[in-house]
């Protein structure tokens, strides 16, 4: 099933849009995430109800997150970090890989993923992604 995010700035808020989702009792769901960069939060919502929030980092000044609306577009365990400078610079999953565990990818190489710098959550440091704690990303990722 895809999984939709939908990305919007109003007064420095993401929103990651509806997901439609069916429940096990064939009911449909509809899920979706807000970002709130200036406070650097990140919000899960289930039927219009929110269901957890969690610290985040975003972009930093010189590599803004992206605004927009944006769709899911792939969901990676274990991923493998390219260095978005220098392409043929690569980490794989690991302690020392930037991306931590989980990453969903949004918009060109854009994602939500985990970290191995837990420290830098709640700052502005990403190249424009949008990190969070790994046990925070795991249960997001799910």
């Amino acid at each position: 099933m895809k999984t939709w995010i939908a990305l919007a700035l109003a007064i420095g808020t993401f929103f990651f849009g509806n997901v439609g989702l069916e429940a096990a009792d064939g009911n449909a769901q509809e899920e979706r995430i807000t970002i709130n960069l200036a406070s650097r939060i990140l919000t899960f919502w289930r039927n219009g109800k929110k269901v957890i929030m969690y610290p985040i980092a975003v972009g930093a000044p010189e590599s803004q997150t992206p605004i927009g609306s944006f769709s899911v577009l792939e969901m990676e365990e274990n991923p493998e970090w390219i260095d978005p400078k220098d392409t043929k610079q690569k980490v794989p999953s690991g302690e020392t890989n930037p991306l931590g565990y989980r990453w969903m990818r949004f918009y060109q190489t854009y994602g939500i993923h985990g970290t191995n710098r837990p420290s830098s959550i709640g700052e502005y440091v990403s190249n424009g992604c949008i990190r969070l704690k790994e046990e925070n990303v795991e249960e997001l990722y799910e």
